[in-house]
């Protein structure tokens, strides 16, 4: 969700990529920070890095080919 709406401020294709890149390097950090605190005997878990970034390239076709964009940013 936190992907759409950074995605939904972005002007144009660039920014989109950066946005989503961002949102990806924030799993991954959650998840280093979890590993550390934790530390799982699991080991960092990379399925989880994966499903954060399936859902933000959905979120990227959501924003890009629907008008979500327009629906959260009503007030422009």
């Amino acid at each position: 969700m936190s992907a759409v709406v950074l995605l939904a401020l972005t002007r144009r294709r660039r920014s989109e990529w950066r946005a989503a890149l961002g949102v990806v390097g924030l799993a991954t950090v959650i998840e280093l920070a979890q590993l550390a605190i934790y530390q799982m005997s699991v080991g960092f878990e990379w399925w989880d890095v994966r499903e954060d970034s399936i859902g933000i390239a959905l979120g990227l076709l959501l924003i890009r080919y629907t008008p979500v964009r327009g629906m959260l940013l009503k007030n422009e």
